[in-house]
């Protein structure tokens, strides 16, 4: 993928909703599908969009329960609203992750809310920050509740995970 010098607004889901839905059982594990190295597999998965409402949705027992992020050099996740969801036993890698997942080959988030999610993982974290450092993101009012091995929040990355507004969570 070589980026256009202007970025195409109209190659991106944008200005949608994804409600109400009941996901479980997503994975990519590599013993079954030979394709992957390792369990990365979103049960719900925002790549590059703008303007989503991500809510009411219970997801388990997936690699990640819900991921906003940007795989595209130099482009932004923007204006994604996660509120009010169930993540359940997602414990490959994390119940939310947001941002990139390779801080030189993938993009960012701005503007992006995660608000009053419920989210119970065993092993993993229960949010992870990949690639995002805006304080324009927001990471408020979660019930993290973190179990066995797992951590309740995870920032990866250092300094280009770090800025984020991260308030009220449990």
């Amino acid at each position: 993928y070589e980026k256009a010098e202007e970025y195409d607004e109209a190659d991106r889901a944008r200005n949608g909703e994804i409600v109400s839905n009941i996901v479980e059982y997503i994975s990519s594990d590599p013993e079954v599908n030979v394709t992957y190295d390792d369990k990365c597999a979103g049960g719900i998965y925002v790549d590059g969009a703008r303007d989503i409402e991500i809510y009411g949705n219970s997801v388990s027992f997936c690699d990640i329960g819900i991921e906003v992020a940007s795989e595209h050099v130099g482009t932004f996740v923007t204006g994604i609203n996660v509120h009010d969801n169930e993540l359940k036993n997602n414990n490959a890698f994390a119940g939310i992750s947001f941002g990139g997942y390779d801080v030189s080959n993938t993009g960012s988030a701005t503007s992006c809310a995660f608000k009053n999610n419920i989210i119970t993982n065993t092993a993993g974290a229960c949010f992870k920050v990949q690639y995002a450092c805006n304080s324009s993101n927001i990471i408020s009012d979660n019930v993290f509740d973190a179990q066995g091995t797992a951590v309740k929040y995870q920032e990866m990355y250092g300094e280009y995970s770090a800025g984020n507004t991260v308030v009220g969570n449990n």
